[in-house]
């Protein structure tokens, strides 16, 4: 009997683990590279401040294509799910991650530019939505 409960306490701590990391962002920026500029050499451009956290969601599943909206500079996360394995692209920005019901796609990025770009499923070229990036306030 207690060796039952066992099992059955690993099977439920396994399932609230798998959940969790399917859960967790992940960081599609890679690892970061610092360069040292010399001493000598004239100060860059200095980057804008990043704007706003923006977090947003596209569901696949719904009949029409939503619509979600960032700035120039913002930091977007954005998540997309679908009903069924499949690649979500996002063609304009060159991003593409794979989906499935249980894991969405999650894209994370600052937008350099403005403009409309479609979200994609690759498998059955849906568009499900459409990103849209407003310039910088």
């Amino acid at each position: 009997m207690l060796a039952r409960r066992l099992l059955v306490l690993a099977a439920v701590l396994l399932a609230l683990g798998a959940v969790a990391a399917s859960l967790a962002p992940r960081d599609l920026r890679g690892p970061a590279t610092t360069t040292a500029l010399p001493s000598t050499a004239p100060a860059a451009t200095p980057t804008p401040a990043r704007g706003r956290e923006v977090a947003l969601v596209v569901d696949a599943s719904r009949p029409r294509a939503a619509t979600v909206s960032a700035r120039v500079g913002d930091d977007v996360h954005l998540a997309v799910r679908a009903p069924s394995p499949d690649s979500v692209r996002i063609v304009a920005l060159g991003q593409s991650e794979a989906v499935d019901p249980y894991s969405p796609a999650m894209f994370d990025f600052v937008p350099d530019r403005a403009g409309h770009f479609p979200i994609t499923l690759e498998q059955s070229g849906r568009r499900v939505g459409v990103l849209r990036i407003a310039p910088a306030a």
